[in-house]
């Protein structure tokens, strides 16, 4: 069984909250966005990356597709 970092899908919900959907719509966004994914990126901070993460928030899961790659 998948353990999901609840503060994690918390903070999301609030962050989603803010962007002017409803507390259970923000719940049920920031639950899907958990489900088969991790929530964690490391080295977010350089370069403005955080930013970019926060914009793609802005869209429904469904209409946001990427790529993470592993710096060499």
């Amino acid at each position: 069984m998948k353990k999901f970092n609840l503060s994690a899908i918390c903070r999301t919900a609030n962050k989603l909250r803010k962007q002017g959907y409803s507390l259970s719509q923000s719940f049920v966004l920031a639950w899907a966005m958990a489900k088969g994914q991790e929530t964690k990126v490391s080295g977010t901070s350089k370069l403005n990356r955080q930013t970019a993460l926060e914009r793609l928030m802005k869209y429904q899961p469904n209409e946001v597709k990427f790529t993470l790659v592993a710096e060499a």
